[in-house]
C-alpha cells in the first residue's frame, strides 16, 4: 500500500529506472510516519534523515521526475522543501518557516483535510486531539493563502473514510470551510494555479 522499500541507494534508484520503464510520471517519497490521531504531534513509524531526503529527491530530478512527499511536522517538511521537493502531502504540524519555504520554493501544498475531518466524525478518536491538530491546520492554510502560498485540492482518497469517488468534492469542501468566508476568493485563485501547476509538474 506505501509503495517499495529499500536497504541501499542503488537499489532506490534501480526503483526509479523502474518507474520509468513503467511509463511513471513522478516519484513519491514517504518522509515520515502516519499521523497518530489519538497523541498529538505524535506520528506512528520513522522518518527520513535529511540527507537520505536531499539524496532521494536530487536522484528523482535528476531522471526527469516530479518529487511530491508525503511528510508530517515542521523539521521534516522544511528539510523536504529544502530538499526540492515539488509537492508537499499532507504537511500537518507545519510552521511559519515551511509556510515561508512553500513560498519560496513554489512547491504546491495539498493539506489533506478529508481523512482528519472524518476521523473526527467517527469518534473512534481522541476529538481533544483532532481539535487540536485540526485547528494548527486550518490556521496554517490561512497563513498559508495570505502569502499567496500554491495550494492544491488533493484528498488522500482510500485514506480513513475517504471515498475515492468523492474525495475531491469533500476536500474542497473543507477547504473553503477552513479559509473561512473572508479568504474564500483567494483560495480559488490560489486552487486553480495549485491545481494547474500539479497537472502540469506530474
Amino acid at each position: 500500500m506505501f509503495g517499495r522499500c529499500f536497504d541501499k541507494f542503488a537499489e532506490y534508484e534501480r526503483l526509479i529506472h523502474e518507474v520509468r520503464e513503467r511509463g511513471g510520471h513522478f516519484i513519491k517519497i514517504m518522509v515520515s510516519g502516519i499521523m497518530d490521531f489519538n497523541r498529538y504531534g505524535e506520528l506512528t513509524g520513522g522518518t527520513l534523515e535529511q540527507h537520505l531526503i536531499q539524496d532521494m529527491a536530487a536522484a528523482a530530478h535528476e531522471m526527469g521526475f516530479a518529487v511530491m512527499a508525503h511528510v508530517n511536522t515542521a523539521e521534516q517538511i522544511a528539510w523536504t522543501l529544502e530538499a526540492g521537493a515539488d509537492s508537499i502531502e499532507h504537511g500537518y504540524y507545519m510552521d511559519n518557516r515551511c509556510l515561508d519555504l512553500l513560498r519560496e520554493t513554489g512547491a504546491v501544498w495539498v493539506p489533506t483535510f478529508a481523512p482528519v475531518e472524518n476521523a473526527r466524525k467517527s469518534g473512534l478518536f481522541s476529538e481533544t486531539v483532532l481539535d487540536r491538530i485540526l485547528k494548527l491546520h486550518r490556521e496554517n492554510l490561512q497563513n498559508a493563502l495570505e502569502k499567496n502560498v500554491l495550494v492544491a485540492c488533493g484528498s488522500d482518497a482510500g485514506s480513513f473514510m475517504v471515498p475515492p469517488a468523492e474525495g475531491c468534492s469533500i476536500e474542497e469542501a473543507y477547504l473553503k470551510q477552513a479559509a473561512g468566508p473572508e479568504l474564500t476568493e483567494n483560495l480559488s485563485e490560489i486552487l486553480r494555479k495549485g491545481n494547474k501547476k500539479i497537472r502540469e509538474r506530474f
